[in-house]
């Protein structure tokens, strides 16, 4: 392998997994540092914010959420074509 590259030997298709964290990027003195982590989350997004430390609603159920509808109006502007 060249100098300065990585490889993870971790395989996470076929796990379940919705939400990857494939690397780190952190301050260290005056300078930045890259850290390989290749940390899957089958608890998606909210899985990830809880591990990092912020607080997550739990999910709204289904029959709570107000049913959307579209409704047809006229357009508040006219966006026909003027001829000049």
């Amino acid at each position: 392998m060249a100098p300065g590259r990585c490889r993870s030997p971790r395989r996470t298709s076929g796990r379940g997994e919705t939400v990857v964290v494939l690397a780190e990027v952190y301050r260290r003195g005056d300078g930045w540092k890259i850290r390989a982590v290749g940390q899957g989350y089958a608890s998606g997004l909210a899985g990830l914010a809880t591990d990092y430390g912020v607080d997550v609603d739990p999910e709204p159920s289904s029959a709570s959420l107000p049913a959307q509808t579209r409704t047809t109006t006229a357009a508040a502007v006219d966006l026909t074509k003027v001829e000049r």
